[in-house]
């Protein structure tokens, strides 16, 4: 009927009677054609409609920021108004409140402009140490309501100086540190930092923020590696209520060039990314210490992992060490060498 038809050809060479044949064999496409036109035209349209709906948030959070703006400033007006004890406390507590939710309405703005692409990275020489020391800043007043015991391991063999981009660093690892300490049933919260591998002027660097959790039920099931936008719907109480902080340090990570995994242990949850990194030509070398007479510390730690950190720190700075897990245990090490250790901790 002189209709075209869109066809998938396939064509090989056969022998029969010692005579050479092409064999040809057309299958009609034109459904399958029409199935990917039809997936393309929906992948547009879901794409123009998350597009659409970044763009609502970013708009919608600038407009509400402005509202709470001023009732922060009315609440410092009113802070100077000479209220009771209860009153300030209930003062406290209201501007606490409004601080979490300016906090919530930049990720919303910062998730928005990662899903669209409007975010650039902004990379530069980074010393790693100075950023380190602006994050623990930052967690001073989370830290001062709890009696958690906050520690950061550097590896030794970590460059000092990287090329990165420092605040989208520092506000990935701000993140996962703060759902860590919301999220830790109490004991430690640790970061380590540690190279995997190099390559020329190029480092692999490992970061893993990890807390520990009282066992439940429900944790067996999860144990290994989920992905850390799907932690919230997953175990809401796990995710400490840092659910779109979460999903924006996933996009961070990924728009870094890295990947970032949340491992679930028994006991013990991981917030685990690793990032290439550019280090600098010449890294920086930490002076030799000036050591005492006595090159030996001994350690009164009884967690394992901070006992491990330690170490490490001592041994950097040319010291050996010996752990024990309570005092009785030092005062024994103690009699036994009273003049082997230059400073007991």
């Amino acid at each position: 009927n002189g209709e075209t038809v869109p066809v998938s050809l396939t064509i090989s060479m056969v022998e029969l009677a010692e005579q050479r044949y092409l064999y040809l064999v057309a299958r009609d496409i034109s459904t399958q054609l029409q199935k990917e036109a039809e997936l393309a035209q929906a992948k547009e349209l879901a794409d123009g409609a998350n597009r659409a709906k970044s763009a609502f948030l970013s708009n919608i959070s600038h407009d509400i920021r402005a509202p709470i703006e001023q009732v922060l400033e009315q609440l410092r007006y009113l802070e100077q108004c000479g209220l009771n004890p209860r009153q300030s406390q209930y003062l406290a507590a209201t501007t606490g409140a409004c601080g979490k939710l300016t906090s919530l309405l930049q990720d919303i703005t910062d998730f928005s402009s990662v899903e669209t692409g409007r975010v650039e990275l902004d990379t530069q020489w980074v010393e790693l140490p100075v950023l380190l020391q602006a994050v623990l800043q930052e967690l001073q007043h989370e830290l001062a309501r709890t009696d958690l015991e906050l520690m950061v391991n550097l590896a030794s063999q970590v460059p000092t100086e990287v090329f990165a981009d420092s605040q989208r660093l520092r506000q990935v690892l701000l993140y996962l540190m703060l759902h860590a300490i919301d999220a830790c049933r109490g004991g430690q919260v640790i970061l380590h930092i540690v190279a995997l591998s190099q390559v020329q002027q190029q480092v692999q660097l490992q970061f893993t923020v990890q807390h520990h959790v009282v066992s439940v039920t429900q944790e067996p099931a999860m144990q290994g590696s989920v992905d850390l936008m799907q932690l919230p719907q997953l175990q809401p109480s796990v995710s400490g209520g840092h659910g779109l902080s979460l999903s924006l340090c996933q996009r961070l990570v990924e728009l870094m060039g890295g990947q970032i995994q949340y491992q679930i242990e028994p006991g013990c949850h991981k917030s685990v990314f690793q990032l290439w990194l550019t280090q600098a030509a010449q890294p920086k070398i930490a002076p030799a210490p000036i050591l005492p007479s006595a090159h030996r510390l001994l350690f009164v730690e009884p967690c394992q992992d901070s006992a491990h950190i330690l170490q490490c720190l001592a041994a950097q700075l040319g010291y050996q060490t010996e752990l024990t897990v309570n005092a009785e245990q030092a005062l024994a090490v103690l009699q036994q060498d009273p003049e082997g250790f230059a400073l007991l901790l």
